[in-house]
């Protein structure tokens, strides 16, 4: 009886190890398989794009934006539009509330918030990827660049614009290090001021959207 007890716990043992192996055997293969499957779209994917003269590399991205003109430039006519929606909302805020049209002065306030929301992201992003282009010249050259334009298009492809007013991020040097920066949501180019540590109530001071490097 203890025989045949153990010979059913070596066979159930024998098939759950069969049975995983099994499985371990399938799930590997439909990976490979959908890898390989993975691989075949997406070159043919790019193979398109190049058949259509497209960008398919990010060489070829880089060159393919610096051949693009203006008006014809997604990243530029969003920076673009973001500053004028800006500009618009603002002008709208304060006709609304001259008026005192005080539905509508809430809704703007509401719709403008979001906008400001998503410049000021747009902004910080670009403010990061400058100053990182900025420290990779540093490792390259031992110094800093005189500006921005310094880079590119080694590492940028090209400057990257402010959301705020569609120009030029700006860039200013300092005795130990540097500032790049945004004039930020009220449109005045406050010559990298950071925002201060602590307000006071809904207080309003100079300030701009900034990353500084001060080594």
């Amino acid at each position: 009886m203890r025989r045949t007890e153990d010979d059913l716990v070596r066979r159930t043992r024998r098939v759950v190890l069969a049975t995983v192996a099994l499985l371990t055997i399938a799930l590997l293969g439909t990976v490979v398989w959908w890898r390989v499957r993975l691989s075949h779209e997406v070159n043919g994917r790019l193979r398109a794009l190049q058949r259509a003269g497209l960008p398919a590399s990010g060489a070829e991205l880089n060159q393919w934006y610096a051949s693009v003109p203006d008006s014809e430039n997604a990243a530029l006519v969003l920076t673009q539009a973001f500053a004028l929606v800006t500009n618009v909302a603002e002008n709208s805020i304060s006709e609304a509330k001259r008026r005192h049209f005080f539905i509508s002065h809430m809704l703007i306030v509401s719709l403008s918030r979001i906008t400001v929301r998503e410049a000021e992201g747009l902004a910080e992003m670009r403010i990061a990827r400058a100053a990182l282009a900025v420290e990779r010249f540093r490792l390259s050259n031992d110094r800093l660049p005189k500006g921005l334009q310094e880079l590119v298009p080694r590492f940028l492809p090209a400057v990257p614009l402010d959301p705020f007013d569609g120009t030029s991020l700006r860039y200013k040097p300092l005795p130990k290090g540097y500032v790049i920066y945004s004039i930020g949501l009220d449109g005045r180019d406050d010559s990298g001021k950071e925002p201060p540590v602590r307000r006071r109530g809904s207080e309003r001071v100079p300030e701009d959207i900034t990353f500084a490097v001060e080594r």
